[in-house]
């Protein structure tokens, strides 16, 4: 794991602090969710978010959807780094949605 790759998976289980803005938090944390790597209070704070925010309920929805096509459609193992990398393209692209 390189020193970016800790970086990412730091800010991906990183607490959560007051002046974070909850939705952010949240969709920072789902791929970390979805691959069980949250600690178990966290995932129940997720998922309390999760429940009362519609937005991010559809984000999620998204998500586990698109893990399961993958999932389905590689058996080939995928290079080293590439998790992060997507990590890193998907927040890019949710803050330049914002």
């Amino acid at each position: 794991m390189t020193d970016d790759d800790r970086a990412v998976d730091d800010e991906a289980h990183a607490p959560l602090t007051i002046d974070e803005d909850p939705c952010s938090a949240a969709l920072q944390r789902l791929w970390s969710y979805l691959d069980k790597e949250l600690t178990p209070a966290d995932e129940d704070d997720l998922r309390d978010h999760l429940a009362g925010c519609p937005p991010c309920l559809a984000e999620y929805s998204i998500d586990v959807v698109l893990k399961s096509i993958v999932r389905r459609s590689c058996q080939e193992e995928a290079p080293a780094g590439l998790r992060v990398r997507i990590q890193q393209t998907l927040l890019q692209v949710r803050v330049a949605d914002q």
